[in-house]
């Protein structure tokens, strides 16, 4: 009887021809996106006044630069495999929502441990724990939006939240240019960059990643609202709470 009404939900899952969630929720997961792109992003320009900064390297041209700047990104990279296989599998016994929730909550606290990084082996750390909560992340987020999305829609939803994706990927190098950079004649910098104005000059690659954490707790607290997907309750036998959700999507459709 349970495997019947778990069918029974998912069916009026598939029945579903619109996007019956609160249209708000595509920003809320979208916001997730922006800031995981922020931090994928915000590194590019912002590592040399870092490496000057805080890790004893002369020259912005110094051949340093690059040799410090492999492994960080090795690592993110790593972290995003650890995250992707040690985290993404949690979400089928926990749920998509808590799984989204402590995704966004370790890339927060990453880019977080990344702004007061005192050294480079903590930065190193620190990129590394970021990598793991985004590579769950963007994992997670695609396995829910597929699973409350129309069946004729999933494609168009998923492009729908990378949009924000795009906006962070844009606001990380921008950002960047403006308070990590010296002005420079566009296009090789900005005439009016603050890199090497008053906290900036020293500092802006740690405003960079607090506003990143920021960003990560804006989007934190967003998906508090998100219900959890009905197909995964279903899955777990919880039929009424699956049903109550089910019921304001076929109102809201």
């Amino acid at each position: 009887m349970e495997e019947k009404n778990a069918s029974e939900i998912i069916a009026r899952l598939d029945r579903l021809p619109v996007w019956s969630l609160p249209a708000t929720f595509i920003a809320v997961l979208g916001t997730g996106f922006l800031f995981t792109f922020f931090d994928i992003f915000d590194i590019n320009v912002s590592f040399i006044q870092t490496a000057l900064t805080t890790f004893g390297v002369s020259s912005p041209s110094s051949p340093e630069i690059p040799q410090l700047l492999g492994p960080v990104v090795l690592w993110n990279l790593v972290g995003y495999v650890i995250g992707a296989l040690a985290l993404t599998p949690l979400a089928d016994r926990y749920g998509r929502k808590r799984m989204l929730m402590i995704t966004m909550a370790i890339t927060g606290l990453g880019s977080l441990y990344n702004a007061v990084s005192p050294d480079y082996l903590n930065y190193l750390l620190a990129r590394t724990i970021t990598g793991i909560g985004v590579g769950a992340d963007l994992a997670i987020v695609n396995t829910y939006i597929n699973e409350v999305s129309p069946v004729n829609g999933r494609a168009k939803f998923t492009s729908l939240v990378f949009l924000f994706a795009t906006l962070g990927a844009f606001l990380g190098l921008w950002l960047g240019l403006l308070i990590t950079t010296p002005p420079a004649p566009f296009p090789l910098g900005l005439p009016f960059a603050l890199g090497t104005t008053g906290i900036f000059a020293t500092s802006g690659w740690r405003i960079m990643y607090g506003i990143g954490s920021l960003l990560a707790l804006i989007g934190l607290l967003l998906r508090v609202e998100l219900p959890e997907s009905p197909r995964w309750l279903a899955s777990k036998g919880r039929i009424m709470e699956a049903s109550k959700i089910v019921e304001r999507m076929e109102e809201a459709a």
